[in-house]
């Protein structure tokens, strides 16, 4: 079973606001995802307030632009997915969505998480990587 390394050491002090780690443990697997990107609603009401705009002004341009555009590329953004075995054995699961700063965890490394429980796997929102002494911040796209 992973314990804690013994050169890990700590918490750095900036991380005692966060209280106690969600989940930590040795970092068994990694995987990357793709997924649907959400909908930007703001460019999607952006074109539309544009279009009603310029509808009266030319109304075929207006309307040639809707029917014959085709169809825009879907947009996609990569999650991570870590299986993280605690220190009594059991193994969970933690989901980094957005883009990671600082170190990406790899196989092998133990990790502190914190995050918010979404369906049984926790959402990540930072973590400590005590492997490498590195912290694990996410950027939200």
């Amino acid at each position: 079973m992973p314990a804690p390394p013994a050169a890990a050491g700590p918490l750095p002090a900036s991380y005692a606001r966060y209280g106690p780690s969600h989940l930590d443990g040795e970092v068994e697997d990694i995987r990357d995802i793709e997924v649907a990107a959400p909908k930007a609603w703001a460019a999607g009401t952006a074109k539309t307030g544009l279009a009603l705009i310029l509808l009266p002004l030319h109304p075929l341009l207006v309307l040639g632009g809707l029917l014959f555009r085709g169809s825009s590329p879907k947009k996609t953004e990569k999650h991570y997915i870590l299986g993280v075995r605690r220190s009594d054995g059991r193994e969970e699961q933690a989901r980094i969505e957005g883009d990671p700063l600082g170190a990406l965890p790899r196989r092998g490394d133990y990790v502190s998480l914190w995050g918010s429980p979404r369906y049984g796997v926790l959402v990540v929102r930072r973590g400590y990587n005590h492997s490498v002494h590195a912290e694990i911040r996410v950027r939200r796209a």
